[in-house]
């Protein structure tokens, strides 16, 4: 999955098998930050930073999002997690940069439009 980023709001981050190879940005609760220690050993993951919590999940990813695309500026795709359904919308608004091409109730598939014509 080159160059695709996840970037998780799960307070109990699992990696799964679709994360190898990607850059991880996962909400720094106190269990995320053992894991993100772990994971920083693992050779199957290109990087993992470790993001303030704001308190919900809609406002930590407005929050972060534009840190990630600052340090990804080659990102192709972003997966974000732990976000509920009905606020998929709020995170996307006024970004135009933005895409949807995929939702599930709890993660949200964006394509970054100005890096890629089609995933």
């Amino acid at each position: 999955m080159e160059n695709t980023i996840i970037l998780s709001t799960e307070q109990h981050f699992n990696l799964r098998q679709e994360d190898q190879y990607c850059d991880l940005w996962i909400v720094d609760s106190p269990e995320n930050l053992s894991v993100a220690d772990r994971l920083r050993a693992d050779i199957s993951v290109r990087s993992v930073t470790t993001f303030r919590d704001r308190g919900d999940a809609a406002t930590n990813i407005i929050m972060v999002l534009p840190t990630v695309l600052e340090h990804h500026p080659d990102c192709i795709k972003i997966i974000v997690r732990g976000l509920a359904s009905e606020v998929h919308d709020k995170v996307i608004k006024g970004k135009p940069e933005l895409s949807q091409i995929a939702s599930q109730q709890d993660m949200l598939v964006l394509k970054l439009t100005n890096n890629t014509p089609d995933i």
